[in-house]
């Protein structure tokens, strides 16, 4: 919920990534508590307790529940890679157009001169979470004037109680493993890998689409997991193979002069949406068959 009466009181941290959005022990309880969670949000919207209560990334089912709720519908376009059962690498390339393919090799190429590994959670030590927190800083630092929405504190409590899902793409330079110079934070599930945090202390072209992209790539095709989710926004995903999908979130405001053009505008984003996700897949650089 966003509450303006307490601008400066810190948000719940949350990931541009789809899933479950109630905390239930069972799921059977969904369908009747989900009326009583959506009446209490309203009663403090009436009270002007909040301006707004948004579900961000829901499931499909979710959204529709909510809509039925009074919550008005919102939707995004994300780009999604899918694993269509390739053995390596290059088994990906072939479904490509000639062009995109040249293109990739010679990205690619770029980044030779790098030492460039995939360290497990339960690899990295003090000293790369180190490595890894100072290259996040920086590219924060340079393109917003800050130093990033994640505390140090919060990267070592990661460390500490996500290990086992927690995969680093790090490139290196000098003979110490810490010399890290650009990394990219990704999250493993059972069947989907989840890029989110990207840093670095050097400008190398390329750079950033070896690690954020074609490393991840790699490691699904290797791992055989099913997605590649490397986060919300670029339509450079697509120029390499990441396909547009639909995003899900549910918003209900507190009644304004506004709330009528709010609602309108919803509706034509989605007609919006709906169209360029279409002329996005006409736009991905797989052959046509």
């Amino acid at each position: 919920m966003r509450n303006f009466q307490n601008p400066g009181k810190p948000s719940i941290p949350f990931t541009p990534a789809t899933g479950p959005r109630l905390g239930l022990l069972s799921a059977d309880l969904a369908d009747s508590l989900l009326p009583l969670i959506c009446a209490a949000i309203k009663q403090r919207l009436d009270a002007n307790d909040f301006c707004s209560a948004q579900w961000l990334y829901t499931t499909a089912p979710l959204q529709h529940s909510l809509t039925q709720q009074g919550f008005l519908a919102r939707h995004d376009v994300q780009f999604l890679w899918q694993n269509s059962g390739y053995k390596q690498f290059d088994d990906f390339l072939q479904q490509l157009n000639a062009r995109k393919r040249k293109q990739i090799r010679q990205e690619r190429k770029q980044t030779n001169g790098f030492s460039i590994k995939t360290l497990d959670g339960n690899e990295l030590s003090a000293a790369h979470w180190q490595a890894i927190i100072r290259c996040y800083q920086a590219t924060y630092l340079k393109r917003s004037g800050h130093q990033g929405y994640i505390s140090p504190q919060s990267f070592i409590a990661l460390a500490e109680t996500m290990a086992d899902s927690i995969v680093v793409f790090a490139a290196f330079t000098g003979a110490a493993e810490q010399d890290i110079i650009a990394a990219a934070l990704c999250f493993k599930s059972a069947d989907t890998l989840y890029g989110r945090y990207w840093g670095t202390l050097i400008d190398a072209e390329h750079l950033h689409f070896e690690l954020c992209y074609y490393q991840g790539i790699e490691y699904c095709i290797r791992h055989g997991l099913r997605y590649y989710d490397a986060g919300a926004q670029g339509e450079h995903k697509l120029k390499r193979g990441f396909e547009p999908v639909m995003r899900y979130g549910s918003y209900r405001f507190a009644d304004t002069p506004l709330s009528g053009a709010i609602t309108a505008y919803f509706q034509q984003e989605t007609e919006h949406l709906k169209a360029y996700s279409a002329a996005a897949m006409q736009a991905l650089p797989y052959k046509k068959i």
